[in-house]
């Protein structure tokens, strides 16, 4: 490398595009290995990750969180998944998302948790989470995703009491 500025942008360069084409690989494995309940574990556990912001949730949070949505077999196979739910879903949704798409003025997520969305509003947001959601995520047809979406946007006020 000469001490030229162009080598050196060049050098940068390739490198970034080497760590996208790696994301690339790694993601599109991902999406061809993971089962289908991986998947779906994976989606619900990281969009209430993401809701309740989780760095550490603790064992009687994910037991009732799947006695709730029946999620897994294995509680604590959520807790991964929800401590990335956040990271996840920061740059591909707004920080208020529920504003920003359920045209609630002024809501932070505690008080949207704790009044009644309306159906319209909930299809809205789950399709936006389904359309924001990285391609390894997806499973069945986005029928069957919006469904799963759709029952963990209208389980947000238990969600939110949960501990």
């Amino acid at each position: 490398m000469t001490d030229k500025p162009g080598n050196f942008q060049v050098e940068v360069g390739k490198k970034v595009i080497l760590k996208k084409r790696a994301l690339k690989i790694v993601c599109t494995t991902l999406g061809k290995v993971l089962p289908r309940k991986t998947k779906r574990l994976i989606l619900i556990s990281t969009i209430i990750g993401g809701i309740k912001n989780i760095d550490n949730p603790s064992k009687t949070f994910l037991k009732k969180i799947n006695e709730l949505l029946h999620v897994s077999t294995i509680d604590e196979a959520m807790a991964l998944p929800m401590v990335f739910g956040k990271k996840m879903w920061r740059d591909k949704l707004p920080d208020n998302f529920f504003f920003y798409y359920l045209k609630k003025p002024a809501l932070n997520i505690d008080e949207v948790g704790h009044k009644e969305l309306k159906p319209a509003e909930v299809r809205i947001a789950a399709n936006t989470i389904i359309k924001s959601s990285p391609g390894w995520l997806r499973y069945d047809s986005n029928r069957v995703m919006r469904s799963d979406v759709v029952n963990v946007l209208s389980s947000l006020p238990k969600i939110l009491e949960t501990a």
